[in-house]
Protein backbone atom coordinates (compact mmCIF):
# COMPACT_ATOMS: atom_id res chain seq x y z
CA UNK A 1 0.00 0.00 0.00
CA UNK A 2 1.26 3.34 -1.02
CA UNK A 3 -0.54 5.49 1.50
CA UNK A 4 -2.88 4.61 4.63
CA UNK A 5 -6.25 3.35 3.36
CA UNK A 6 -9.33 3.04 5.89
CA UNK A 7 -10.27 -0.90 6.03
CA UNK A 8 -13.47 -2.56 7.30
CA UNK A 9 -11.99 -6.09 8.00
CA UNK A 10 -8.54 -7.10 6.83
CA UNK A 11 -8.81 -11.14 6.43
CA UNK A 12 -6.34 -14.43 4.90
CA UNK A 13 -8.16 -17.47 3.52
CA UNK A 14 -6.50 -20.62 2.97
CA UNK A 15 -7.89 -22.82 0.63
CA UNK A 16 -7.11 -26.62 -0.91
CA UNK A 17 -8.50 -27.77 -4.20
CA UNK A 18 -8.80 -31.59 -5.41
CA UNK A 19 -7.84 -31.08 -8.96
CA UNK A 20 -8.42 -34.75 -10.81
CA UNK A 21 -7.14 -35.22 -14.70
CA UNK A 22 -8.48 -38.02 -16.02
CA UNK A 23 -6.98 -39.57 -19.75
CA UNK A 24 -9.54 -41.40 -22.36
CA UNK A 25 -8.37 -42.74 -25.78
CA UNK A 26 -9.77 -41.34 -28.87
CA UNK A 27 -11.05 -43.40 -31.72
CA UNK A 28 -7.98 -41.90 -33.81
CA UNK A 29 -5.52 -43.55 -31.65
CA UNK A 30 -4.79 -40.07 -29.73
CA UNK A 31 -5.86 -39.33 -26.21
CA UNK A 32 -8.34 -36.40 -24.59
CA UNK A 33 -7.71 -35.30 -21.31
CA UNK A 34 -10.52 -33.98 -18.80
CA UNK A 35 -9.89 -31.86 -15.73
CA UNK A 36 -12.37 -31.39 -13.01
CA UNK A 37 -11.42 -30.01 -9.46
CA UNK A 38 -13.48 -30.07 -5.48
CA UNK A 39 -12.68 -27.79 -3.28
CA UNK A 40 -11.09 -29.61 0.19
CA UNK A 41 -10.84 -27.15 2.45
CA UNK A 42 -11.38 -23.59 2.90
CA UNK A 43 -10.62 -21.29 5.80
CA UNK A 44 -10.84 -17.57 6.88
CA UNK A 45 -9.10 -15.81 9.43
CA UNK A 46 -9.71 -12.38 10.04
CA UNK A 47 -6.89 -10.37 11.06
CA UNK A 48 -8.17 -6.76 12.08
CA UNK A 49 -11.06 -5.41 12.15
CA UNK A 50 -12.55 -1.33 11.06
CA UNK A 51 -9.19 0.21 11.27
CA UNK A 52 -6.58 2.41 8.99
CA UNK A 53 -4.40 0.28 7.33
CA UNK A 54 -0.68 1.19 6.38
CA UNK A 55 2.16 -1.30 4.73
CA UNK A 56 3.80 -3.93 7.66
CA UNK A 57 3.17 -7.52 8.37
CA UNK A 58 0.13 -9.28 9.98
CA UNK A 59 1.79 -12.61 11.52
CA UNK A 60 -0.38 -15.42 11.51
CA UNK A 61 -0.48 -19.16 11.83
CA UNK A 62 -3.61 -21.58 10.75
CA UNK A 63 -3.55 -25.45 11.82
CA UNK A 64 -4.87 -27.72 8.99
CA UNK A 65 -6.98 -30.93 10.02
CA UNK A 66 -5.21 -34.01 9.73
CA UNK A 67 -8.21 -35.42 8.02
CA UNK A 68 -8.28 -32.59 4.86
CA UNK A 69 -5.77 -34.60 2.93
CA UNK A 70 -6.63 -37.98 1.54
CA UNK A 71 -4.18 -40.59 1.90
CA UNK A 72 -4.23 -40.92 -1.67
CA UNK A 73 -3.27 -37.94 -2.93
CA UNK A 74 -0.86 -36.71 -0.19
CA UNK A 75 2.21 -37.51 -2.62
CA UNK A 76 4.14 -35.28 -3.64
CA UNK A 77 7.85 -33.90 -5.08
CA UNK A 78 9.19 -37.01 -6.69
CA UNK A 79 6.91 -39.29 -6.15
CA UNK A 80 4.05 -37.42 -6.45
CA UNK A 81 5.67 -37.26 -9.86
CA UNK A 82 6.39 -40.61 -10.62
CA UNK A 83 2.46 -41.38 -9.25
CA UNK A 84 1.61 -38.31 -11.81
CA UNK A 85 2.85 -39.72 -15.26
CA UNK A 86 2.23 -43.61 -13.97
CA UNK A 87 -1.05 -42.46 -13.84
CA UNK A 88 -1.32 -40.95 -17.10
CA UNK A 89 0.43 -43.81 -18.60
CA UNK A 90 -2.02 -46.24 -17.65
CA UNK A 91 -5.53 -43.92 -18.18
CA UNK A 92 -6.10 -43.95 -14.29
CA UNK A 93 -7.22 -40.61 -12.57
CA UNK A 94 -4.69 -38.28 -11.13
CA UNK A 95 -4.77 -36.42 -8.19
CA UNK A 96 -3.20 -32.75 -7.05
CA UNK A 97 -3.84 -30.97 -4.30
CA UNK A 98 -3.27 -27.27 -4.77
CA UNK A 99 -3.17 -24.61 -1.97
CA UNK A 100 -3.67 -21.24 -2.41
CA UNK A 101 -3.36 -18.32 0.64
CA UNK A 102 -5.48 -15.06 -0.37
CA UNK A 103 -5.22 -11.47 2.01
CA UNK A 104 -7.94 -9.62 1.83
CA UNK A 105 -8.74 -5.96 2.72
CA UNK A 106 -12.46 -5.06 2.63
CA UNK A 107 -12.26 -1.36 1.82
CA UNK A 108 -15.66 0.28 1.81
CA UNK A 109 -17.02 2.51 -1.05
CA UNK A 110 -13.57 0.99 -3.26
CA UNK A 111 -12.09 -2.02 -5.02
CA UNK A 112 -10.98 -4.39 -2.35
CA UNK A 113 -7.56 -5.31 -2.61
CA UNK A 114 -6.42 -8.89 -2.62
CA UNK A 115 -3.50 -10.55 -2.94
CA UNK A 116 -3.05 -14.70 -3.91
CA UNK A 117 -0.41 -16.89 -3.78
CA UNK A 118 0.08 -20.88 -4.55
CA UNK A 119 1.93 -22.46 -1.31
CA UNK A 120 3.02 -26.32 -0.98
CA UNK A 121 1.75 -27.68 2.01
CA UNK A 122 3.86 -30.64 2.98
Amino acid sequence: MKKPTKGNKFSITLKAVDITTTVNARSDGGAQRSTSSRKLYEFELPLDGENEYIKGEYPFEIAIPHDVIPPAASADGVVGAVATIAGALSRQPTHQIKWQLRAQLDIPGALDMRKKLDINVV
